[in-house]
Order: C-alpha cells, then sequence, then structure tokens
C-alpha cells in the first residue's frame, strides 16, 4: 500500500448536488475503484485498498465534523460503485445499509437548515436597516437569492454546510432529495447483482499513453544543457534534480498508472565549457509576471511537459539536493504569498526561457 502523503493527486472535498456522485469525493472513490478492478485486483482487495486508503486520508485532511460524514460516505460509495458495476461483497453492502437505515449521514443536511435560518434572518435585518419600512417588499423579490451571513456568522460556518446552501433551493428540500437519494442507492444494493462489467482504464482516464510518463533521473543528478539558439548559443546551462514528484491515478503500483515528473534548480551562471565543478549556488530570479501591478515570480524551479530525455541533457556528477522552497510570491514590497511556481520546459521553449532568465540576472 502507497504512502499517501507521497501521492501529488490531491482529493477534492465538494458537493455540487444531492446525486450519490454529486461529490468530488465520491467520484474519486468510484475511478480508484474501477481503476483496481480493471487490472483483475480481486473484490476483496480491491475494497481493503480504497476503504484503508480513504480512511486514514480523511482522518488526516479533515476537521471532526467533516469526518463524521465522509467516513460513512467512503462505504456509501464503494457499496454503491460496486453495485453499478455488477460486484458484490457482502460486508462493505451492509455496512452501506446500515448508515443509510439509520440516516448517519444527513446530519449535515439537516444542519443546512438551520445555518440557513440564520443567514435568512441576517438578511432580514440587513434589509430592515437599509430600507426601513420597504424591507418587507424588497425581501419578497428578492426571496431565494443568495443567504447573507455576517462576518462572524459566516466565520463559523463548516466548510460542507456552505456547499449544500449554496446548491440551488432551500435547504430543506435539499435534505428531502438527499434522502430520497439515499433510498434508491438502498434499493439498488438490495436488488440482484447485475453481471459484472469489468471497466477499461481507457474509458476511466482517456489515452493510456498521458500516464506512462517516468524518469531516470535521481535526485542530485547534476545536468549540463548546451543552449542551440539565441545570444547564449554553445553556451551550457546547469541544472540539478532537486526533487521528483510523483502523482498516482490509481490505489496500487501498476507503474504504467503512475507519472514521475522531474523538478530542477538552475545553478548561477553561464558557462562556456561544460563545467567539471560547479559552485552550490542556485539562480533565483524574479520573472515580472504582471506589469500593471508590478508583481513577480519568484522562479528557482523548472518542470518538464515531456521526459527529460528529449532535451540531451548531458549528465555530469551526482550532488546534494538543494531542497529549494517549492513556491513563492513575491512582489514590490518582497512579501511572500504561496502559489505554484513551476514553469514548464519544453525542447522549442528552453533556449527562449533561459535566455530571457540569463539577460534579467
Amino acid at each position: 500500500m502507497f504512502d499517501f502523503f507521497q501521492n501529488d493527486n490531491s482529493i477534492s472535498f465538494e458537493i455540487t448536488g444531492t446525486a450519490i456522485n454529486s461529490c468530488e469525493y465520491s467520484r474519486r472513490i468510484r475511478d480508484d475503484l474501477r481503476l483496481l478492478l480493471s487490472q483483475n485486483v480481486a473484490v476483496e482487495s480491491a475494497v481493503k485498498q480504497i476503504l484503508e486508503y480513504y480512511q486514514t486520508t480523511i482522518k488526516y485532511l479533515l476537521t471532526d465534523y467533516e469526518y463524521l460524514y465522509y467516513l460513512p460516505q467512503t462505504y456509501l460509495s464503494v457499496a454503491y460503485f460496486l453495485a453499478k458495476n455488477g460486484y458484490y461483497h457482502e460486508t462493505t453492502f451492509n455496512k452501506a445499509l446500515d448508515i443509510i437505515n439509520n440516516e448517519t449521514t444527513l446530519f449535515v443536511w439537516e444542519d443546512a437548515i438551520k445555518f440557513e435560518k440564520i443567514g435568512y434572518d441576517a438578511f432580514n435585518d440587513l434589509l430592515f436597516d437599509s430600507f426601513g419600512k420597504r424591507a418587507s417588499s424588497i425581501a419578497e423579490v428578492l426571496t431565494g437569492q443568495s443567504i447573507v451571513l455576517s462576518a462572524k456568522q459566516s466565520g463559523n460556518v463548516p466548510k460542507i454546510i456552505t456547499q449544500i446552501l449554496l446548491l440551488d433551493g432551500s435547504a430543506k428540500k435539499k435534505l428531502e432529495k438527499r434522502r430520497k437519494e439515499l433510498l434508491k442507492v438502498k434499493e439498488i444494493l438490495l436488488s440482484p447483482i447485475l453481471k459484472p462489467k469489468k471497466p477499461s482504464v481507457s474509458s476511466i482516464l482517456g489515452k493510456i499513453s498521458d500516464y506512462k510518463f517516468s524518469t531516470d533521473l535521481c535526485e542530485g543528478d547534476v545536468l549540463a544543457y548546451k543552449i542551440k539558439n539565441g545570444k547564449y548559443r554553445d553556451k551550457y546551462a546547469v541544472f540539478v534534480v532537486d526533487y521528483i514528484r510523483e502523482k498516482r491515478k490509481i490505489l496500487c503500483d501498476f507503474s504504467r498508472l503512475v507519472e514521475k515528473r522531474e523538478y530542477l534548480a538552475l545553478y548561477d551562471g553561464i558557462f562556456d565549457d561544460i563545467p567539471t565543478v560547479v559552485t552550490n549556488k542556485f539562480l533565483s530570479v524574479g520573472v515580472k509576471t504582471d506589469f500593471e501591478n508590478n508583481n513577480y515570480y519568484y522562479l528557482n524551479h523548472f518542470s518538464f511537459d515531456c521526459p527529460a530525455t528529449d532535451f540531451d541533457f548531458i549528465k555530469l556528477y551526482k550532488t546534494q539536493p538543494p531542497t529549494l522552497q517549492k513556491s513563492a510570491y513575491v512582489d514590490n514590497f518582497f512579501s511572500v504569498q504561496e502559489e505554484p511556481l513551476d514553469r514548464d520546459l519544453t525542447p522549442s521553449t528552453t533556449d527562449e526561457i533561459l535566455t530571457n532568465i540569463f539577460d534579467q540576472v
């Protein structure tokens, strides 16, 4: 079982409807489960992997309130998508049926009704303070519009409740729709299981070639690159592999479903010849991206959108990776905010990007 702390394909938690699959979390379980089944993993093993991974993950990522919702939701999702694909797992089905019968997951939908009332009360107070006697007629026109919460109130609303409140309709109607949805799931779980429909990987992920990108490089590899075009033609830039990020598309060890990408740090200086020794100084340069507001990206890593073998790197030797800060954003006051830092390199754009960077140093 792989370590989810190393998984870069992070889980999303967003409710976009009352249906069982109107949830990013459930859809992620659906895809991971179907991918395992597509690889001929036995149902017992597939269920075990999914439950262990997601139970551990949500315990680490979520608040206690959210965890109490998403833990039983994990069983519901696994059971539902097993049944939809013609697979049966007695323990999980019984657990899911127990969750439905006891309405274990409906508490967040019930709580949304309470928060909705707080919102409408705040909304009516705002109208009365602003429009006095005209408030009732204005409220009549605006009924059903977005709920207005005070800053103090909105700060106390769990994220999952906010997502439910933002769905169309009243919270009470959404609760009833969710209850009916769970009864449909119950009916499916109690119905005779259809013939198994083994999913195909391509039906889930699309082109499997998109997930074959791997690497033969190691962290700490020092690489020389000969610039082929522009004012620095025939000179050398030198990189070191700082870290390798792995994105798993499935909860198993099938290498074709794992993507590995190298992230390189650029050494300070440009060289006339291939250097035998490079001082341990790395280049970080501000790259202006917003001229109106005078903002800069603080660039110190490069990523590839194709394998490193396409770049004709010359491997020199091995050193300690620099472990530079992975992301930063610097404005004209040099205040730092977290922002993605990656800048993709392709064989056709590398020379231009390096030229622009060295011109600024």
